[in-house]
């Protein structure tokens, strides 16, 4: 069991590692600055207002062999989406990312139970450098999937608005 915990938190800092170091640097795009049009009296019309989010902006990343990691993430992505907290995208926009990497906690026993790692970042947009926000490890049964993905989800929330000022 000792070298499972160990293996886990190797795996975790493995993710962490990874998000931080891989993701281009630095990379900004910079937009001209528009001139403002002024609207003729009387023929002002209201200006357009955004359509309205559900929650925060989030997307699911999955990495894994394991069948019960595969359906966790599943499962998460359909707590998410099924929440008014959330807003289930892929579009390259800001948004949380929440990055899972799994797999079988015994090899010789495949679908009794998986171990995760999860991190949690920000991104501005597929072209900027991801910000880490938190991690979490653990451990999954077939009877926990759903109570896994609602604590996930539980999490995800806390991160979201812990960090919310970043969606402003």
């Amino acid at each position: 069991m000792r070298y499972h915990f160990s293996l886990l938190l190797a795996l975790g800092f493995f993710c962490v590692a990874a998000v931080v170091f891989t993701a281009p640097a630095f990379a900004q795009e910079i937009k001209p600055l528009e001139p403002q049009q002024q609207p003729s009296k009387g023929t002002e019309k209201p200006a357009p207002t955004k359509t309205s989010r559900r929650g925060t902006p989030v997307t699911v990343q999955h990495d894994g062999e394991d069948e019960l990691g595969a359906r966790l993430a599943l499962k998460l992505k359909e707590t998410l989406n099924s929440s008014s907290l959330f807003d289930v995208s892929d579009k390259d926009e800001k948004k949380l990312k929440v990055i899972i990497k799994t797999m079988r906690e015994f090899e010789g026993r495949p679908n009794s139970s998986s171990i995760y790692s999860l991190v949690w970042v920000y991104s501005e947009s597929e072209a900027t450098l991801k910000y880490f926000l938190d991690t979490q490890i653990g451990l999954i049964n077939e009877g926990e999937l759903q109570s896994t993905a609602e604590a996930i989800a539980a999490a995800t929330e806390k991160v979201g608005a812990r960090y919310s000022y970043l969606f402003e």
